[in-house]
């Protein structure tokens, strides 16, 4: 796996924090963690149906207000309160691995995207969850590691 990097995090610690989030069986090729430009809160994007899976996730400037602040449930995605840039960059990675894993399922690209079949959530996904890529499903998956890494349970 190659980490693209441009924030003050070290590689060992991005990938100690892609290891706390990583859903079992989850493939990766390149992980990209940028800072946020300032006063601008943490996104993410997954690429699931390219060649290379990967991620990218933009995090909070280390001295920004927006490291803590509660994100409110809106539309699929579930509210939760970040209180530091550690668990905002957890909650992000854990949110955008969970989309990796919802599209590695069987069966051809082709008939993933152009089938005209609804397609069905994978097995283990969140109550709740509708289709494939699921907000819901990740943001659960998100909160969960959040949580145990809080109770110290991940390290």
């Amino acid at each position: 796996m190659k980490i693209e990097n441009d924030t003050n995090y070290s590689k060992a610690e991005i990938r100690r924090f892609i290891a706390m989030a990583r859903p079992p069986g989850t493939e990766i090729d390149l992980v990209i963690v940028r800072n946020a430009k300032p006063g601008r809160g943490g996104k993410g994007f997954a690429w699931t149906y390219s060649r290379k899976k990967k991620i990218r996730v933009t995090i909070p400037r280390k001295h920004s207000i927006m490291c803590r602040e509660i994100w409110p449930a809106r539309k699929a995605y579930l509210g939760m309160a970040i209180g530091s840039r550690d668990e905002c960059l957890l909650m992000l990675l854990a949110h955008e691995l969970r989309h990796l894993w919802q599209g590695q399922g069987t069966g051809s690209r082709a008939r993933k995207v152009f089938s005209t079949e609804k397609p069905r959530p994978r097995k283990g996904m969140v109550y709740g969850a509708r289709g494939r890529f699921s907000e819901r499903d990740a943001d659960a998956w998100a909160l969960h590691r959040l949580r145990m890494y809080r109770r110290g349970e991940l390290k």
